[in-house]
């Protein structure tokens, strides 16, 4: 009977060969690395958010100071 397997054991699969430890370090690289971008793009997203939430109030209150100085005596 054919298997649709290429390891007949779990841990021949992890072993694969005696190349399972650069296999599953490249993964944990990888993982790690895009995990990392993924963190770094959210945090800089985070930071110019805020910058933009500050750039906005601030051009609200120039917007509302200029209205109040147009309306004085």
């Amino acid at each position: 009977m054919k298997t649709l397997f290429a390891f007949e054991t779990f841990s021949e699969f992890l072993i694969m060969g005696n190349h399972g430890f650069y296999v599953w370090s490249s993964y944990g690289l990888a993982f790690g690395l895009i995990s990392l971008l993924v963190g770094f793009s959210y945090l800089q997203f985070y930071r110019w958010h805020n910058a933009e939430r500050v750039r906005l109030a601030r051009l609200e209150r120039q917007k509302l100071h200029q209205q109040q100085g147009d309306t004085g005596p």
